[in-house]
């Protein structure tokens, strides 16, 4: 046990666990990333990992986002290791690991209430961005996993029909239309976790920009005059 009376550090762990705490919040980047890898080449859908960032708010650097993308493949999907290690560094882990109020009221009330000296309820426990996301992401794996019966990383039309008898073919029709986003007839865990948060409108700011990043790269001979490594900003596409 720490010495003295600085039990803990700023980051509310004991000095003495430094390495522990560190590991455990690598682990938990890695469960993430899991729900964004392909099956076929286990490699991280970029895309899906700025849509899960930019609907929790995490702020990604237009820099940070192009060069995540220029490490990319040509289908714009990344090694576990190379995003990993590129996160570690980054700007916006800082964001992810930072210790605040960030639980929603749902999640609060699951969380054991912690205590002063005295025996007083010391207010709302602090979490990490990180630690936040996944119990959000944890519910919509469940209800994912149950419908994705063939474990192959879809959810199809058949699917919602099997999990939801009640469901009219109209209605899952229109389902589909809205969050299908490449119009494959099937929902990705991106799709399907927007479908379930009932996302408004995309893009948002890092998916829009690695968006147009990855368009560009796989554009045509003499497509545009723009550089690749200058893609248009958030600002110039958004309505």
């Amino acid at each position: 046990m720490a010495s003295g009376n600085q039990l803990f550090t700023e980051d509310g762990i004991l000095p003495g666990l430094g390495k522990k705490t560190q590991k455990a919040r690598e682990d938990a980047f890695l469960k993430l990333l899991q729900h964004f890898e392909k099956k076929e080449s286990e490699k991280i859908m970029l895309e899906g990992f700025f849509d899960l960032m930019d609907e929790h708010g995490v702020y990604v650097a237009d820099k940070e986002v192009d060069e995540l993308c220029a490490l990319s493949d040509e289908n714009g999907d990344i090694d576990h290791t190379q995003l990993f290690d590129y996160a570690r560094n980054s700007k916006f882990w800082e964001i992810l690991i930072k210790k605040d109020v960030y639980a929603n009221e749902e999640v609060l009330k699951l969380m054991t209430k912690t205590y002063d000296l005295s025996g007083r309820a010391k207010g709302p426990p602090k979490i990490s961005k990180l630690d936040t996301i996944n119990k959000a992401i944890n519910k919509v794996s469940s209800a994912f996993a149950a419908l994705d019966k063939d474990k192959d990383g879809f959810v199809t039309k058949r699917d919602f029909e099997r999990a939801f008898p009640s469901l009219t073919s109209v209605q899952v029709d229109a389902c589909f239309k809205k969050f299908d986003k490449d119009k494959d007839g099937m929902l990705n865990f991106t799709e399907f976790k927007n479908f379930m948060g009932k996302r408004k409108s995309l893009p948002d700011k890092a998916l829009a920009r690695c968006t147009s990043t990855l368009s560009l790269r796989s554009g045509p001979p003499g497509y545009s005059t723009l550089s690749i490594s200058s893609p248009p900003k958030y600002e110039d596409i958004a309505e």
